[in-house]
């Protein structure tokens, strides 16, 4: 699918609009729960911490960063950034982490921030797990 981005706080809102919808799928996906499955396999049960750390480690040694096609924001739902073994900032920490340690059960949330200081527009996004309430 294919769409005009808005300028401006729009642009942003629909981005991250896409970007939940594309979480909400991979939740519901049952082979991006049986990856992370296998990922946090040998941490032992209710290991909060060793699983966020599992499923961290395996997207640092599998996927590598990608910028978007020039001119272009490209948002991936999880199991194609799985295949492709790459994305940008969005696809792994926008969607492909939150959707790992969701689908095990792990709340996340994605903070976005501008590099520009006074832009409107943001320029990255990480992962936050929510852990012992915070």
């Amino acid at each position: 699918m294919s769409t005009e981005l808005l300028e401006g706080d729009a642009g942003v809102e629909q981005t991250i609009d896409v970007i939940r919808g594309l979480v909400d799928d991979s939740l519901k996906n049952p082979a991006i729960n049986r990856l992370a499955t296998e990922i946090v396999a040998r941490v032992p049960a209710y290991d909060e911490v060793g699983e966020i750390n599992a499923v961290f480690n395996w997207v640092l040694r599998n996927i590598r960063f990608q910028k978007d096609p020039v001119q272009k924001e490209l948002l991936r739902p999880a199991d194609a950034i799985i295949e492709l073994g790459a994305g940008d900032c969005d696809d792994i920490n926008g969607v492909l982490i939150p959707s790992l340690l969701g689908t095990i059960g792990i709340t996340t949330r994605g903070v976005t921030i501008a590099a520009t200081p006074g832009s409107d527009d943001f320029t990255h996004i990480y992962a936050e797990a929510m852990l012992n309430g915070q």
